[in-house]
This record gives structure tokens, C-alpha cells and sequence, in this order.
């Protein structure tokens, strides 16, 4: 669990790095640096956090006091930042020579609304492409050298390349089967989208519908596994450059329909008040960002099963054994998307010839054991049956 005063100390170090500000370096080095440093890497803020240190010595810092890695984990993100650029100009200009329409997604955008390049640290880029082209744009990324991790089996398409180069190629923004609302909604969105100004086929969205986007995938993230800090953060960085201009009404619409009208208010609302103000956090403000705290960028196996539990619970909160055999049978044989998502990544034999697709639960179990993946296994059973 965090201390308030260490989730204190990072706040404010976020908090000068985005508004170019200078830290106090006395309250600095009073901070638990290498705490900072893990809280930091944990949700994927290392370089912003790492920029609000160097900046409180006039760029010198004291190497003595801090932690391995920090300034290092800075400069490589500023290093993908530009190595990802240069990726993506090659793939716009296959686009625009193909006639592809492109849309950047997520961080690719997000990361303009930050300070200075790299500061949003990013795993991969994201772009929606007309689905089409599906088959041409794999062909690109092989004949470049990446690998073909998923293809075919969801709402997105990967290719991975060292050093750093991961990409996921959207042909939808969200599955029809796992979230037909969302995908119905934005389906209607992508069939209306804007020019991308100096460009023939790069396409872009309104600001109101980038919100909405935005929302919509941090909630996923959020009843799924967790997500963290950085949500919020990119929450409060998009509406800090975007907000006053928006329009109000659209996005209660749109909020609406999308069943995210109350998670949207909390999400603001509590962005606003962590990253947009000095004062100290009430007790509620706390207790909402345990969740956000405990569940890192990417989330956690264990919030991901209680979720899922509370799911099945449904309204009354009551977890049944029934309802847990429920939960395990649905573990053991998931839906056919999930599973040809997997296969795509553990086992695209089954994709190629999917007349075998129902072996696939078993030879997946099979896959475990030989990975030697059984505590894993026995760790999710045993949180399961303490309910």
C-alpha cells in the first residue's frame, strides 16, 4: 500500500513537470527517491517524474542520491520517441502511396499535450487503418522485418521489431462481440471522420470524440485489470488542452449512449483535483486513487479477478459456489475470440486450420502445464474459492 506522503511526493513531482515548473530541490531530497522511482516505472512516469528532479538542480542533479536507471529510463524514452516517429512517417508514407486512410490513436496523439517528446512514455503506437488493406499492410510490416504476433483474431493486428517497435493496427476500435455498444458507437464515428491536415489519407477525429475514445478505453482497462495513474494524468493533459472548446452537449450524448456518464464525471473530476491543484488530497481523494495506485499502467492479475468476480456476483453481491464454477468453466473454455486471440499469439496453427479451433481449451491447459504455468493457475484458483 502507498503512503499518502509518498503518493504526495509523486503528485507533486508530476505536477512541476507538466506545468514547467521548478521543484524545490530541499523537498526533494527529503523524498524517498528510490520509492519514487518505483512508483514512478510502475506506472509508466519514470521520464516525467525523472524530469521534474533534473529540472529542480538546474539539470545537476545529485547522482550520488538517486536511483539507477532514472535518468537512463528518461532518455530512452525520449530515444523510442523519436525511433517510433521515424517508424511511423514510413508507414504514413506507404499509406499515402497505397491510398490507406490512417488514424493515430491514443498515445501517438496524447503524447503532442505533454511538455516536451518522450514524456508519455508508450509501449507501442496505435493506429485504426481501413481494414481493406488488412492483408497489403501485414505484407509491409514483414517485408520491413517485424513478426506477425496477432493477425486476423481481434480487433487489432501486432508486429513487433527490436529494439523497441511494436505496433497494433486497428481494423475496429473495439470488438463487436466483446463490447457491441462501444463498437456500434464507434463504428458510426470512424464512417465520419475529418482530413488530417497536409496529408491525402490520414484522417483524425473531433476533439469530442477523442475524449470519448479516451474514456471509453481507460474504462475498459479500468473494469478489466486496473489501470493507472497515467490515465488520469493523460485525462487531465487532454482536457487542459482541449476542454474549454468542446462541446458540452455533444459529450453528454455521447457519454450517455456509451453507459459512461458517472465514470466520466468521477475520472475528470478526480484528474482535476490530483494533477490540477497543490492542495493536500481529502480522504476521499485517496481512497479512490487506491485503485488507480494498486493497479499499475497495464493492470493486475488480481484485479482482474475480482472484477471479473464482482461481475458474476451481479447486483446483490452474492458469489455462490455455483457462480464460481461459473467463473472456472468460463476460464477454462472462453469465448472463440478469445481464443483465437491466443492462438494468434501461442498458437497460429489453429488459425490456419480452424477446424480444429474447439481443441483449442484443451491444447491451451496443455500449453500451461508444459510452461510450467501451474502456480499461476493454483493462485487464481485459490483467490476464486476465498471469496
Amino acid at each position: 500500500m502507498t503512503d499518502p506522503r509518498e503518493l504526495e511526493d509523486l503528485l507533486y513531482l508530476l505536477r512541476c513537470a507538466m506545468g514547467g515548473e521548478r521543484a524545490d530541490p530541499d523537498r526533494v531530497l527529503a523524498m524517498d527517491l528510490e520509492r519514487m522511482y518505483k512508483l514512478s516505472r510502475f506506472h509508466s512516469l519514470a521520464a516525467l517524474s525523472y524530469t521534474a528532479v533534473e529540472t529542480a538542480f538546474d539539470g545537476r542533479p545529485p547522482r550520488d542520491r538517486l536511483p539507477d536507471g532514472w535518468k537512463q529510463a528518461r532518455d530512452a524514452a525520449v530515444r523510442n520517441a523519436l525511433l517510433f516517429a521515424a517508424e511511423r512517417k514510413a508507414l504514413q508514407d506507404f499509406c499515402e502511396e497505397s491510398g490507406i486512410w490512417y488514424l493515430p490513436l491514443k498515445g501517438v496523439l496524447l503524447q503532442r499535450d505533454y511538455p516536451r517528446l518522450g514524456l508519455r512514455e508508450m509501449a507501442d503506437n496505435d493506429i485504426l487503418f481501413d481494414a481493406a488493406f488488412q492483408t497489403r499492410v501485414r505484407d509491409w510490416f514483414t517485408a520491413r522485418g517485424y513478426r506477425v504476433a496477432a493477425y486476423g483474431a481481434g480487433a487489432h493486428d501486432s508486429y513487433h521489431k527490436p529494439p523497441v517497435f511494436n505496433f497494433e493496427m486497428h481494423t475496429t476500435l473495439f470488438s463487436a462481440q466483446l463490447h457491441p455498444d462501444w463498437a456500434a458507437y464507434f463504428d458510426g464515428v470512424t464512417k465520419n471522420l475529418l482530413p488530417m491536415q497536409g496529408t491525402r489519407f490520414g484522417r483524425r477525429m473531433s476533439d469530442e470524440d477523442c475524449l470519448l475514445y479516451l474514456l471509453t478505453h481507460m474504462y475498459k482497462h479500468f473494469e478489466a485489470g486496473g489501470t493507472g495513474l497515467r490515465s488520469l494524468l493523460d485525462l487531465f493533459v487532454f482536457c487542459r488542452a482541449h476542454g474549454r472548446a468542446l462541446d458540452g452537449a455533444y459529450l453528454a450524448r455521447g457519454l450517455e449512449q456509451l453507459g459512461l456518464t458517472d465514470f466520466a464525471r468521477e475520472s475528470c473530476e478526480l484528474a482535476q483535483r490530483i494533477f490540477g491543484s497543490e492542495q493536500p488530497l481529502r480522504p476521499q481523494d485517496a481512497r479512490a486513487l487506491t485503485y488507480y495506485l494498486t493497479s499499475g499502467t497495464y493492470g493486475t492479475a488480481a484485479h482482474r479477478i475480482d472484477n471479473r468476480l464482482q461481475k458474476l456476483a451481479g447486483p446483490d453481491g452474492r458469489l455462490t459456489p455455483g457462480k464460481k464454477l461459473v467463473y472456472l468453466y468460463r476460464r477454462v473454455f472462453p469465448d472463440r475470440e478469445y481464443m483465437q486471440r491466443w492462438c494468434a499469439l501461442a498458437a497460429p496453427f489453429f488459425l490456419r486450420h480452424r477446424w480444429l479451433l474447439p481443441l483449442t481449451p484443451w491444447y491451451r491447459m496443455a500449453y500451461a502445464l508444459a510452461r510450467k504455468k501451474t502456480g499461476k493457475v493454483s493462485r487464481e484458483l485459490r483467490a476464486v474459492w476465498k471469496k
